[in-house]
């Protein structure tokens, strides 16, 4: 047994392909997913030259631990008794947060290499192809589930709504996914340079990804297509591409407005008027707003230890509340990354976060004379659009949209250091 054991842990290919195997379940087989990446996280440490408090980038990321744990068990005990939280809710909270600082280091020897950044990205595509299949059986052939394999091992929802699901329980958790793989599917497609064919089967998954956001019915979705596409395609440095995407993009403003109160006589209508901007003479009524002020105000009260997990459906229920009427829109979270944090550990927390992520982001680079250039820059982008989308919804507590985030931060970070000494060869 020990033989074996010890066997394992010197295996470096083996660990590379359970690595790539959780990356290819991530999406369709979550569960799987994460037992092949948690055994990664451990193999991840094995063998590096470097440790974790060797780069600074973990200091905050430590300290957040830290902070975490203690509003996590200060909440615990000393927790307000009306609220009738959950307890356990409290400390469980904490795994949405506290693995992911350590795989963030663990995952580099993973990620180290532009070569395996490119490997780890085609494994996000490919992983995606369920989703993709199960989007177009949902949305064309009006095939629903949930279906369970497994005993509900595996659960993929589909279900009987107007949004596209696919895969997931929420057309939001849908889009999100799509949206961080877009780019990468756009990067496929430039960068292959030899065949027609593979050029065309590429155009097609890009083409049906675009059109499985689309049919999730999302605002950010729209958005993070026309990101995806002006920057992926740079837009903006080629004139015959610049003309037709502002011409298209005027007649869809000029669309959402004028007729987007009758959009139910053109096909798709309910689509297309998503695309009408909010009415922002209202804006302080508008629920998302509403929501946010209501966060804000709680953080306000509570900006070192906040409130605890799970406590954000209940609190304006039994406190005093700016915003009374927002009990009536059933909110389960604050809609935004950074005071969703803020609320639940304190402002500090949010901080200890969110600074160095956007510092990765800001500081990694992209080497435009590689072969895997834009690979690189959809890295990048994938990154910040999942930032972008988080301001206006929050999607991070999905396990599969969680794990990418931080697989794609990791990933910047190796951009960042440019260190290939993380590994041996493999």
């Amino acid at each position: 047994m020990f033989n074996g054991i010890n066997n394992f842990i010197r295996n470096e290919r083996m660990h590379f392909r359970l690595f790539d195997l959780g990356i290819f379940f991530l999406a369709s087989a979550p569960t799987i997913s994460i037992f092949f990446l948690i055994i990664s996280s451990f193999t991840g440490s094995l063998k590096r030259k470097d440790n974790f408090f060797k780069d600074k980038i973990n200091y905050p990321f430590f300290m957040a631990s830290l902070l975490i744990l203690i509003s996590s068990i200060w909440l615990f005990i000393f927790g307000e008794p009306k609220l009738q939280l959950s307890k356990e809710s409290l400390l469980l909270g904490s795994i949405n947060w506290i693995p992911f600082f350590y795989v963030f280091w663990a995952f580099k020897k993973f990620l180290a290499t532009d070569s395996l950044r490119r490997r780890c990205a085609n494994l996000l595509i490919c992983g995606t192809l369920p989703v993709l299949l199960s989007g177009i059986l949902q949305k064309i052939f009006k095939i629903y589930g949930p279906f369970s394999i497994l005993d509900k091992f595996i659960i993929w929802y589909q279900k009987d709504e107007y949004n596209l699901t696919a895969v997931f329980n929420n057309p939001n958790y849908a889009a999100t996914w799509l949206c961080l793989i877009l780019p990468f599917c756009f990067a496929k497609l430039l960068s292959n340079k030899v065949s027609n064919i593979k050029k065309i089967s590429y155009l097609i998954l890009t083409i049906t990804t675009i059109a499985c956001i689309i049919y999730t019915n999302s605002r950010n979705g729209f958005l993070s297509i026309i990101l995806s596409s002006v920057i992926m395609l740079d837009v903006f440095s080629k004139i015959y591409l610049l003309v037709p995407f502002i011409i298209i993009l005027f007649l869809l403003s000029i669309g959402s407005f004028l007729f987007a109160s009758n959009m139910e006589i053109f096909p798709y209508g309910e689509i297309f008027k998503k695309l009408k901007f909010p009415d922002l003479t209202n804006f302080n009524e508008l629920p998302r707003v509403k929501i946010m002020k209501s966060a804000l105000y709680y953080i306000y009260k509570r900006p070192f230890l906040g409130w605890g997990a799970a406590t954000f459906p209940v609190v304006y229920k039994f406190l005093e509340n700016p915003n009374e009427d927002l009990i009536f829109f059933n909110t389960q979270h604050t809609h935004n990354i950074f005071l969703e944090v803020a609320y639940i550990y304190g402002i500090p927390v949010s901080l200890l976060i969110f600074i160095p992520i956007s510092l990765i982001i800001y500081k990694s680079s992209i080497n435009i004379n590689s072969k895997n250039s834009y690979y690189e820059k959809a890295w990048k982008l994938s990154a910040i659009i999942f930032i972008v989308m988080s301001q206006f919804d929050f999607t991070y507590y999905d396990v599969r949209l969680s794990t990418l985030f931080w697989i794609l931060i990791t990933g910047l970070s190796c951009c960042r250091s440019r260190d290939n000494k993380l590994i041996n060869s493999n």
